[in-house]
């Protein structure tokens, strides 16, 4: 990784580090929800073969989906790994003293530990969380590699590439941050910003893009914090589909679907249209 790399990484990891601060000081961790969480839950009890699973969640936050794990018999080991310590407190909060004993907390860099750990795990979770890495295909090599044979890795809930949905996506997605930001302007720079992404694309005004690119370096922050949800490319589904290649994972279930908005009026729009803005992805290692 060269330096400008380098600064780029330094950059989004001091981002989410602030903003996740800031999310446990105003109690919104709690408040993300996902209806689709049932199709994480079912796969990984589906396939708890062995007796006693070592499982590593990255980006673990506030335990949505590690409390979920604690209640698996199956599964006797947990490493929660998350960039923000605020988040560990708060899901260290909720697990109770039989859960701790099976738990072990890291706050650090995920792509920094797997390039140093031992450990290997039978099951791997990236939830809406991989969209937050800078060197996310390089720490994907790194998890095949720590994978045991017949284990699983979970790829849940991350971000599509524009070009796959069309503008509209664009349109719904910052007009949904209008009708939650409650600063009057803030709000109304999100209504724009939706405005101009939908129509400059199309009609090629440079006019619309002077302005499209004003607002842009107000929302730099926001721009580091979900890296590759504010970047034109996205994560890169083929690219990590050949990584699983490479290291002998197949793909068991891809699936593309309509994300979660927070208000209804966008979850009814995205669902009319049928915007498939995320997906989720699973692999196994094969004997």
């Amino acid at each position: 990784m060269d330096k400008i790399e380098q600064k780029i990484k330094n950059k989004i990891c001091q981002a989410n580090k602030e903003y996740y601060t800031y999310e446990v000081a105003q109690g919104f961790e709690d408040t993300i929800y996902n209806t689709k969480l049932h199709l994480l839950f079912d796969e990984i009890k589906k396939n708890l073969h062995k007796e006693d699973n070592k499982v590593i969640e990255i980006g673990c936050g506030s335990g949505r989906i590690t409390k979920f794990l604690y209640k698996q018999e199956k599964i006797k080991q947990i490493y929660c790994l998350d960039l923000s310590e605020n988040m560990l407190k708060v899901l260290k909060s909720k697990l109770n003293q039989e859960e701790l004993k099976k738990a072990f907390f890291i706050c650090e860099d995920a792509t920094n530990y797997f390039r140093r750990c031992q450990n290997k795990f039978d099951i791997i979770i990236i939830s809406s969380a991989l969209h937050h890495i800078y060197d996310y295909l390089e720490l994907l090599n790194f998890c095949s590699q720590k994978l045991n044979e017949r284990g699983f890795i979970y790829i849940y809930d991350e971000p599509l590439p524009i070009n796959h949905n069309g503008y509209l996506n664009r349109l719904i997605s910052y007009w949904d941050m209008s009708f939650n930001e409650e600063r009057r302007l803030r709000k109304y720079c999100y209504f724009i910003y939706g405005l101009i992404n939908f129509i400059s694309p199309i009609f090629k005004i440079k006019f619309f893009r002077k302005i499209k690119k004003k607002l842009q370096d107000d929302e730099e922050g926001g721009k580091y914090i979900d890296y590759w949800a504010y970047k034109k490319e996205k994560i890169n589904l083929n690219k990590i589909m050949e990584i699983f290649e490479k290291n002998e994972i197949k793909i068991i279930r891809c699936e593309k679907y309509t994300g979660d908005y927070s208000t209804k009026l966008s979850s009814k729009i995205a669902n009319f249209f049928k915007i498939k803005d995320v997906f989720y992805l699973v692999g196994a290692k094969e004997n």
